[in-house]
């Protein structure tokens, strides 16, 4: 998935927590360091910035509604960004 957003200022570092929900319950949660997100190259500077980033559901997962929230943080917690995404399989 490709993600934008204008960063007001220069991001050293963070965190991300990817959480998945399946009808409403938590089935998996994912954190790391935001400097090994997806394509993220640190320091990103302010402006307009891209990520790409993508994940793979087992085979195995069963069928439903699914809710993936991700949630960037700066070393300070404040939100960089963050976006939930909603499907079926």
């Amino acid at each position: 998935m490709l993600s934008n957003f204008d960063a007001t200022k220069e991001v050293t570092g963070g965190t991300y927590k990817i959480q998945t929900f399946l009808s409403g319950i938590s089935v998996d949660t994912q954190t790391g360091d935001f400097c090994t997100f997806g394509d993220v190259k640190c320091p990103l500077s302010t402006g307009n910035i891209y990520i790409n980033n993508t994940g793979i559901f087992p085979a195995s997962a069963p069928s439903g509604s699914y809710k993936v929230k991700t949630l960037i943080q700066d070393r300070s917690y404040n939100t960089v960004f963050c976006y939930s995404v909603e499907f079926k399989i």
